[in-house]
């Protein structure tokens, strides 16, 4: 039997309908597109790198597109659809996002080891006058920082940094005090680069939340959802 010249046709058009249909509808491995995550820096440090090997091994022809931001253009970045998923401490809501709780940041007052030396035993940090870094005022470690010292005086010298490691290289270099990630000054506190300074002033724990559009329909977004939701990286 051989085909007509209709039936070689038809066999042509057919295998150009089958791989635009295996490409609609690929299988397991084969799923294919990019997700582009938004982070806090904080997070990112943390549990970012992990979370994104697990889901490179789950879906390995998938790009993954990562941007470290400020939580403040995280959350418009989410809302102006910027980010197809994102992470970020601190409160976050919306009508517009659908939220998950993932865990909690434990916060740590730090100095230099030599300005930490200096500091009496049982000082506060409300009764010091040490130059405070923080990061900016929409930054939820900054809200920690100023509820922290309900009576700030205006005269207090408060830097602000954008960067979380460039914040952390001038408070080891002697530059003043700041409110960090526990997890995050570990390293520095570890090559005694940073020691942990008014242990006395128990700071509170700061969320950490995913979040995604309320009407994501795109299913490898809600896969690299449903794993941040369950997996536990703190």
């Amino acid at each position: 039997m051989v085909l007509t010249v209709e039936g070689r046709d038809v066999v042509r058009r057919a295998e150009a309908l089958l791989q635009a249909f295996e490409s609609a509808f690929p299988a397991g491995d084969a799923i294919r597109g990019t997700v582009r995550v938004g982070s806090g820096e904080i997070p990112a440090a943390i549990f970012l790198p992990a979370y994104v090997v697990e889901m490179q091994a789950l879906m390995p022809l998938v790009s993954i597109a990562i941007d470290i931001d400020l939580t403040a253009d995280l959350l418009h970045g989410r809302a102006t659809s910027r980010f197809d998923i994102i992470f970020l401490p601190g409160a976050a809501g919306g009508p517009d996002m659908r939220v998950s709780a993932i865990g909690s940041i434990d916060l740590v007052w730090v100095a230099s080891p030599a300005l930490a030396a200096t500091i009496a035993a049982g000082e506060r940090v409300a009764d010091s006058d040490l130059p405070i870094w923080t990061l900016p005022p929409h930054s939820p470690l900054y809200h920690v920082m100023h509820d922290a010292l309900p009576g700030l005086r205006s005269d207090r010298s408060v830097h602000r940094c954008n960067n979380a490691q460039s914040l952390l290289q001038i408070v080891a270099g002697g530059g003043g005090i700041a409110v960090t990630s526990r997890r995050l000054a570990e390293p520095g506190i570890a090559s005694r680069m940073l020691a942990p300074v008014f242990v006395q002033d128990r700071l509170p724990s700061l969320p950490l939340h995913v979040a995604i559009r309320s009407r994501e329909t795109d299913p490898i977004t809600l896969r690299f959802f449903d794993k941040a939701c369950r997996l536990n990286f703190l």
